[in-house]
C-alpha cells in the first residue's frame, strides 16, 4: 500500500520474513539463517524482557562510545603514562559533557576509554 512519507526511513529498514508455518520451504540460504536467528532472538527477548532491555542499553552505550571514539580522532591525551596538565580537545569535551549534565554520554565514554578519567586540564581539574 501507500504509506506516509514520514515512514519511509522506518520502512526502508524493515525485514520481510516468510510465515513460520511454511513447512514445505527448504531452508538453506544465508537469508533463511538470518531469519532463523532473528526469530530465535525475538523469542528469547519475549521470554526475558529484562535481559533484552539490558542488552539493548549495552548496545546503545557501545554505539555512543564508538561515536565518541570517532570524535576523539588522533588525540592521544587519554594515554595511561604520566601526562602534563593541559587543555586539549579531550579535556574540553569532558568539561562540556560534565557541565551540560550529559551523564549517559560521559558514562559510555568512560566505559569505552577508562583511562580518560585521569586526564587533567591546565587548571588541574579533571
Amino acid at each position: 500500500g501507500q504509506y506516509p512519507p514520514g515512514l519511509a526511513d522506518v520502512l526502508s529498514k524493515a525485514k520481510t520474513f516468510s510465515q513460520q508455518e511454511d513447512f514445505n520451504k527448504k531452508r538453506n540460504s544465508a537469508k533463511d539463517t538470518d531469519e532463523e536467528e532473528y526469530i530465535k532472538k525475538y523469542y528469547d527477548n519475549m521470554a526475558d524482557p529484562q535481559k533484552a532491555k539490558q542488552e539493548a542499553r549495552k548496545k546503545d552505550a557501545q554505539k555512543e562510545a564508538q561515536k565518541q571514539d570517532a570524535t576523539l580522532g588522533t588525540d592521544t591525551t587519554h594515554r595511561t603514562e604520566k601526562q602534563p596538565w593541559e587543555d586539549t580537545e579531550t579535556t574540553i569535551m569532558l568539561y562540556y559533557l560534565i557541565s551540560q549534565n550529559k551523564m549517559e554520554q560521559l558514562s559510555a565514554l568512560l566505559r569505552a576509554v577508562p583511562d580518560m578519567a585521569h586526564v587533567r586540564a591546565a587548571n588541574g581539574r579533571g
